[in-house]
């Protein structure tokens, strides 16, 4: 009988043992998991990761062409897939709770790529043409580096802005646009915007004063790189959006 119940008792210990690790196993599992996820919306996400003080992709805009955000959304759906399949049983409250919203945020950013909310990007409120003059206040300007990654993102408008323009023109084709009422609006915010100088513009703010340890060859060099940017880039894409607002977009 003792024998009987001493294997009782190691099977009952390796079986809690065992329960210990796979709980343990899944724990680390879904933190991984979280801390990839993390690292791949930073990557997507350039301008968020810079205002976070994550420099990693400060010379980077970020793309929101068709293609970037339905392979944004595959992803997605792979990352619910292998939250989905982390066995919450015997995992701490918090650890279910973050595998919880980590599942919920996941179904809504798939939702509304399925609802193509992207093919509507701007609006009198929200969209490209507002959120750009905005680096400026929530960009670190501390280093020559961060004018040079500035400056590059600034070229980079130009992109941005066809991008947009391209969803827009598959919303407008399927039928999916904003009210005429408030797209003219967004005309005028862009054109108010294209016909600034490059000095005046909001954009030309980091270039009106420099950090005391700036050189004053560096001062001079990302100031004309930088208005030269905004002449050649910014405004030119400013104008263009604006002349396709008014005259192609908000008529339909």
């Amino acid at each position: 009988m003792r024998s009987v119940a001493l294997i009782f008792c190691l099977l009952f210990a390796v079986q809690m043992f065992a329960a210990t690790n796979d709980v343990e196993a899944r724990h680390k599992q879904l933190n991984a998991l979280i801390a990839e996820r993390w690292e791949w919306s930073l990557k997507q996400a350039p301008i968020f990761a810079s205002i976070l003080g994550d420099k990693r992709y400060n010379d980077q805009l970020g793309s929101s062409s068709e293609k970037t955000i339905l392979e944004d959304q595959a992803q997605e759906k792979e990352f619910l897939r292998r939250y989905q399949a982390v066995d919450p049983t015997g995992l701490s409250q918090q650890d279910t709770l973050n595998r919880a919203l980590e599942i919920r945020s996941l179904k809504e950013d798939i939702h509304s790529t399925d609802l193509k909310f992207w093919q509507m990007p701007v609006n009198q409120m929200n969209g490209i043409h507002l959120f750009a003059p905005q680096l400026v206040s929530v960009l670190s300007f501390q280093t020559v580096k961060d004018y040079e990654d500035y400056i590059a993102r600034l070229k980079q408008l130009p992109r941005a802005f066809d991008e947009d323009t391209a969803n827009m023109r598959k919303g407008m084709a399927g039928g999916l646009m904003p009210p005429k009422f408030l797209l003219e609006k967004v005309a005028g915010q862009a054109a108010e915007i294209a016909t600034q100088t490059p000095e005046q513009s909001p954009f030309a703010q980091p270039f009106d004063k420099f950090p005391a340890t700036f050189s004053d060859a560096d001062k001079a060099r990302l100031k004309t790189a930088g208005l030269a940017a905004i002449k050649d880039d910014v405004l030119p894409a400013y104008a263009a959006f604006a002349k396709f607002v008014k005259e192609e977009y908000a008529p339909k």
